[in-house]
């Protein structure tokens, strides 16, 4: 029924589309050019005629990395662009960047200061200038340019930690997916579907931003080994919870018969602390489907299948309960 009434709202957009719908939207065609950017998911969140633009990596870049490139965010929404529209065409009539550190590292690669203009916000921006706008029954939309045509799909922007977690625990080459998991993943996230595999997600995020955390920290410099030892069980520390879910997903992969409860408590005795236990604690119902899922991917590695094909089929490898 909740589908039903979602849909009569994306039937009405598609039928009268005019300006650009309210809300959050991905990226659903490959923009950016793959010899020369490193993937990135695109997100619009959209607020009357202002556009805030999200550029969405699949790794944390590292203390070094933030300080040599400024690149130090995977989720970087620092791009605002307002527009207008006229006769369902869209016009982009200003654009602010307004954050100071970067999408990427690709302005310090290049040593071209203009290297992220050039290739992560023209290539939107073209895409979107003098577009004639046209809503979808799925409550997207898509822009048509002489370019071709551009998809966007609904997705809220908390939706991206789940998406981009996904990708590193397949392991997937995005440049490969060519976007094929963007309409799938709006669909299953707007409608609440696939319970098992949001709960999957759910896990995964919690291990990338417990991997972030750690990444974030960095040794001093000049070295100084009591500052850098500090900073190593800091490291540690953050890292712990994804160590602890780890653990407890494998142990139910080789050990089936015992109890989840019985393989938390002696995880927690071994290498629990009150700070790691409370991350890990409101996610022990999910983890049957984390593993589940993780045994689903291993599954196809041994038998030497390439991921893209079955993940571009079904992105939940039929985790749909």
């Amino acid at each position: 029924m909740r589908a039903l009434f979602c849909l009569i709202p994306a039937l009405l957009w598609a039928e009268t589309a005019s300006a650009l719908p309210d809300g959050g939207f991905l990226l659903a065609t490959p923009i950016l050019d793959s010899q020369t950017t490193d993937p990135r998911y695109i997100h619009l969140q959209i607020d009357g005629t202002t556009i805030t633009v999200t550029y969405a990596s699949v790794k944390t870049p590292d203390v070094t990395t933030c300080r040599d490139t400024g690149y130090c965010d995977m989720l970087w929404d620092g791009l605002k662009l307002r527009y207008s529209e006229k006769d369902g065409t869209i016009k982009i009539t200003d654009r602010n960047v307004t954050r100071d550190d970067k999408p990427s590292d690709a302005n310090r690669k290049s040593g071209d200061p203009t290297a992220d203009q050039k290739l992560y916000y023209e290539p939107l921006i073209r895409r979107m200038n003098g577009a004639k706008l046209t809503g979808d029954a799925a409550g997207g939309f898509t822009l048509t340019t002489d370019l071709g045509q551009t998809r966007f799909t609904p997705l809220p922007r908390e939706g991206l930690p789940l998406l981009t977690a996904w990708v590193n625990e397949t392991g997937a080459d995005m440049d490969q997916l060519d976007y094929c998991d963007v309409p799938q993943f709006s669909q299953l996230y707007t409608f609440d579907a696939g319970r098992s595999f949001r709960e999957a997600l759910e896990v995964f995020a919690a291990l990338q931003a417990s991997e972030a955390a750690a990444n974030r920290m960095g040794l001093m410099e000049p070295p100084d080994e009591a500052s850098n030892r500090e900073t190593l069980g800091s490291a540690f520390e953050a890292r712990r919870p994804a160590t602890i879910l780890e653990m407890a997903m494998w142990r139910l992969t080789i050990e089936p018969e015992t109890p989840l409860q019985d393989i938390i408590e002696d995880i927690s005795r071994q290498i629990g602390t009150p700070e790691s236990m409370a991350v890990v604690t409101p996610l022990i119902p999910a983890l049957p489907a984390a593993a589940a899922y993780k045994a689903k991917l291993r599954a196809i590695r041994d038998a030497g299948t390439p991921l893209n094909a079955p993940l571009c089929m079904d992105m939940t490898l039929g985790l749909r309960q």
